[in-house]
């Protein structure tokens, strides 16, 4: 496999990753306005009861907040039957579900407090734990799971159970190689086809791009060419004119030099004897056809000899 297959796929599998985070966040914003906020909410939407919903959430590690009072302890009565000097109205669920004040008595002052409610045939409820006509006052030691409390799922557990819903519509939908949804929960178009598709695909596309890009460059360089030819051929015309004046200067430069007006005249004489020698030579050989032809007619050359014999 080559480097620009693995550069793909390693490209493909970041695709993937981008399109499976997206599809994520898509559920995300979709299930958000969905998300239960409170122990009765989320209790509705599961079809469960307060208690096995409030069991179920403490399973699954969701921190639930602490529930609010429904009866007023900080004013009037209540706070004066509560004996809430702190004015703190911070409630808490013990073990066994019973709903009682988060700053009551403890120890010793909470055994005290609790005789003295029953001194008061509990009229007062001052161990802040609830029962009696003190309890009804103040609105303590109801069982969590009466319905009387809100009692509020915290930021954290909203969020968590935001991720869990939505990584339960992760599970159901089906995703092709590019992590696009294809089908169940919120699918969109079919598939891109396998890896390998998806891989001829890129070299196809790739090699029509790289095509075009030939194409282009090549057009690109015609285009430079047939732009620049012209001063191309000034500047080589210019530097052609250039040398050959500078030729012609070193050759008359050379020419003026004595030595070679010194070789030009003895060239000259060489030429002019040459000629007369030619000339003497030519003298010559007309001299001696000349005496050729005399001698040819004359009795006293000729006497004595027969035509055919030496």
């Amino acid at each position: 496999m080559s480097i620009e297959d693995q550069f793909f796929l390693s490209a493909l599998g970041n695709q993937r990753e981008t399109n499976l985070q997206s599809a994520k966040r898509k559920f995300k914003k979709r299930f958000a306005g969905e998300t239960p906020k409170t122990l009765q909410e989320y209790a509705d939407a599961n079809n469960l009861t307060l208690a096995q919903a409030r069991k179920e959430l403490i399973d699954k590690g969701v921190r639930l907040q602490n529930p609010k009072a429904f009866k007023d302890i900080k004013s009037g009565y209540g706070a004066f039957t509560t004996a809430n000097y702190d004015l703190e109205d911070q409630l808490e669920v013990l073990d066994s579900g019973k709903v009682v004040a988060k700053n009551r008595p403890k120890g010793i002052a909470g055994g005290l407090a609790s005789t003295l409610d029953t001194l008061t045939l509990n009229i007062g409820d001052f161990d802040q734990k609830g029962g009696g006509f003190g309890g009804k006052m103040s609105g303590l030691g109801y069982n969590i799971n009466t319905g009387k409390y809100d009692v509020g799922i915290s930021k954290s557990g909203q969020k968590k159970l935001l991720n869990e819903k939505v990584e339960d519509a992760m599970e159901d939908v089906e995703f092709d190689p590019l992590g696009n949804i294809t089908g169940g929960t919120g699918s969109g178009s079919g598939g891109s086809g396998s890896v390998m598709d998806q891989l001829m695909k890129y070299k196809k596309e790739m090699s029509k791009f790289e095509r075009g890009e030939r194409k282009k460059d090549m057009l690109d360089t015609q285009l430079q060419y047939m732009a620049t030819e012209p001063i191309r051929q000034a500047f080589a015309n210019r530097a052609a004119e250039a040398a050959a004046q500078r030729g012609l200067r070193i050759r008359a430069a050379q020419e003026a030099m004595p030595s070679n007006i010194q070789n030009i005249m003895l060239s000259k004489q060489a030429q002019i004897a040459t000629a007369a020698s030619s000339e003497a030579e030519r003298a010559r050989a007309a001299a001696d056809q000349s005496r050729a032809a005399d001698a040819f007619g004359n009795p006293v050359v000729t006497i004595g000899r027969r035509f055919g014999q030496a």
